[in-house]
């Protein structure tokens, strides 16, 4: 899974870069440019911290190096998706014409929900320990030891309420979206700038919004490895 994500993200930076060279690269700084060039390539260290996760061997290691590369891998996915919701955000705040209570209520949806998610992903990195196989004489990748997996039922719930709060965010951000486009852009013709920003925003809440059901059923109906999954799709 994690080769597949890591080919997608290469693939699609090789094809895109000289458009991001044009558009991006030579445009004035803005809040909007460095927000973009954040998420594009802070979702590159993610897979840094999660390979060593997964193959480094060191006869040495030591749980608690497991859990930092964990946990590191984990805090990256979640800031670089944080990045991304923000450029969402922001698009909805100037298409609500950069309204001072827009503004007000687009922050407090995102403290809050981006706020509860961080909340649950420290919760689980608490819980989470690792250990070394005594059997293994040489020793490859992180192992989550038995003790982490008592309460699997409950942290493969909190898991679950990650992504569910991603899709109630962007479901609330589209019916915004909806609401203002049908109010002030009514009558526009299909080929319209604005248009082009509401179709946009829908099929990145459609994406988001799949991908999310999609690991909500893994982890918490069919119980898969949530370590297979985490957010690295969604950040992809």
């Amino acid at each position: 899974m994690q080769i597949v994500l890591g080919t997608i993200l290469l693939v699609d930076y090789i094809q895109t870069l000289s458009v991001e060279i044009n558009y991006i690269w030579r445009s004035k700084w803005s809040l909007v440019k460095a927000l973009f060039l954040m998420t594009r390539y802070s979702a590159f260290i993610s897979p840094i911290f999660f390979s060593l996760f997964i193959t480094v061997q060191d006869p040495p290691l030591t749980p608690q190096t497991c859990h930092v590369f964990f946990s590191l891998s984990c805090l990256m996915t979640v800031v670089s998706i944080f990045f991304a919701e923000a450029i969402f955000f922001i698009r909805v705040y100037a298409i609500a014409g950069r309204q001072r209570i827009a503004l007000i209520y687009l922050i407090l949806q995102f403290v809050v929900i981006h706020g509860t998610q961080v909340a649950i992903v420290v919760a689980l990195l608490r819980t989470t320990e690792f250990t070394i196989p005594p059997e293994y004489s040489i020793y490859t990748g992180c192992f989550a030891s038995s003790t982490s997996l008592r309460e699997k039922s409950t942290d493969n719930l909190l898991i679950s309420m990650i992504f569910v709060l991603y899709v109630i965010s962007g479901v609330i951000l589209l019916i915004i979206t909806s609401w203002i486009s049908l109010r002030r852009f009514r009558g526009g013709s299909r080929g319209s700038f604005q248009s082009m920003v509401f179709r946009d925003g829908l099929l990145y809440f459609v994406s988001l919004a799949t991908i999310a059901v999609i690991n909500i059923v893994a982890v918490y109906i069919l119980e898969i490895d949530p370590s297979n999954l985490s957010s690295r799709n969604l950040k992809v």
